[in-house]
């Protein structure tokens, strides 16, 4: 970049930051030349970025070049200017500078139609939001569940052990009968009895949810979500004041020089991490399995046993694991959360279904003197009653009313200048990000 010490220079740069600042289009490509500036700069990187930190500070408090970016964008200019007192207005913007605006609250509501900075409201004490309203205006679930695949409880009983051989060949010599063979308790001691659910699909779970259901898309639910929220806020609640606050508005980021220009602003929505957490589900009720039929599918595979770990039992549990997940308070608690009016959101779940095997230390103690089915039983069963679920919460903030100000009698908010404004303190923050900092 051109040396500072050019007054002419300066007022051009100056210039430069109030154009990129206020308008949708980077026509001077001043990002480009920025960033390029700056990885050439080597050790004077940081006396650049003091220096245009510098320049970038007089900008935002030249009321001149202030105007010149409210103006810039005509909807919101024309509607700052509707209304009576014109010409009051006019001159309201004329003394106050975008560091005014972005350092003094009370500037800045005069600048969207609002008083000063004082609350007039309980925001502890707000009242519901009303989701089941719109959830039956669009026909939606609180809560929807979407198997990705089918969910398949099986056992598998593991190749027999040396041990489990010898006893079985000593068996097999003296007469082979099933009551004999599961009369030795050393050989039903060494059976390896496996539990597994898995489901058959590629994705990397194995049920996905939604609170509350998503049908078309994110970006498209959310624009239906927030217009519901704020025609609520101000039809219902009688608050025709404040305004929505779009929640991560930023600025997509380009590699090639020739796209700085046509960079847009935009709001992106996406679901991000909130939390991970594992649930048991006792399921108990869904199975019936017992040693009687442990042992009939072992006697009648003993040939295969020998040598391979075998599949003896398989079903579709599908159904009754997506009724257990609904059951849980943890989806109520969260759909609760929704009906919160300082903040518009909805959760996307990822749930993984895993069950333990029978603990074969617990088997091989219940069989120490003698085989007592109550007892093999009870240890079949009770995985069961454990059935882990792991889910994998993820939250979109899709944004909130901001309550804190109130328009003056008759004052219509301005909500274009608001968003015009906001966009001007995001690409004021994103400088600051590359080490040019206005002082706001």
């Amino acid at each position: 970049m051109k040396s500072f010490s050019n007054p002419n220079t300066t007022k051009l740069i100056k210039n430069d930051f109030i154009e990129y600042l206020s308008k949708d289009m980077d026509e001077a490509q001043l990002e480009y030349v920025l960033d390029k500036a700056l990885k050439s700069a080597g050790s004077d990187r940081q006396k650049i970025q003091e220096k245009l930190s510098e320049v970038l500070e007089e900008a935002l408090k030249d009321k001149d070049l202030s105007l010149q970016a409210y103006k810039e964008d005509v909807e919101a200019w024309s509607e700052y200017l509707r209304g009576e007192n014109k010409e009051e207005r006019i001159e309201k913007a004329k003394n106050i500078s975008l560091f005014d605006a972005f350092t003094d609250s009370k500037k800045y509501f005069q600048l969207v139609g609002a008083t000063s900075l004082e609350l007039g409201r309980d925001l502890e004490n707000l009242p519901d939001f009303d989701l089941d309203t719109f959830l039956e205006q669009e026909n939606l679930d609180p809560v929807y569940l979407e198997e990705m695949g089918t969910i398949t409880f099986g056992i598998n009983i593991g190749k027999f052990t040396k041990s489990a051989l010898e006893q079985l060949k000593v068996v097999e010599e003296i007469g082979l009968t099933k009551e004999i063979l599961f009369a030795n308790t050393t050989f039903v001691k060494e059976l390896n009895i496996k539990y597994f659910i898995k489901t058959e699909t590629e994705e990397k779970k194995d049920i996905v949810g939604y609170i509350p259901e998503i049908p078309d898309g994110l970006n498209k639910f959310s624009d239906k979500f927030r217009e519901y929220y704020v025609d609520y806020i101000r039809r219902e609640l009688g608050i025709a004041s404040g305004g929505f606050v779009p929640y991560g508005q930023k600025y997509t980021r380009t590699s090639r020089p020739s796209e700085f220009a046509s960079r847009k602003a935009e709001i992106k929505t996406e679901f991000s991490p909130l939390r991970e957490l594992v649930i048991n589900l006792n399921m108990g009720k869904e199975f019936n399995i017992d040693t009687n039929f442990i042992f009939n599918e072992v006697f009648n595979n003993l040939e295969d046993l020998k040598s391979e770990e075998i599949n003896i039992y398989s079903e579709d549990i599908t159904k009754e694991v997506i009724v257990n997940i609904q059951r849980l308070d943890y989806l109520n608690n969260l759909l609760d959360s929704l009906e919160n009016l300082k903040e518009l959101k909805a959760y996307e779940l990822n749930f993984n279904v895993g069950i333990p095997s029978p603990n074969k230390k617990e088997w091989k103690t219940a069989l120490k003197e003698k085989i007592d089915t109550s007892k093999t039983d009870a240890l079949l069963m009770k995985p069961f009653k454990n059935i882990k679920l792991a889910i994998e919460t993820r939250v979109a903030i899709f944004g909130n009313y901001d309550f804190s100000y109130y328009s003056k009698a008759g004052e219509i908010k301005k909500d274009k200048m608001n968003d015009h404004l906001n966009e001007i303190r995001t690409k004021i923050i994103g400088l600051g990000y590359e080490g040019v900092k206005g002082g706001i």
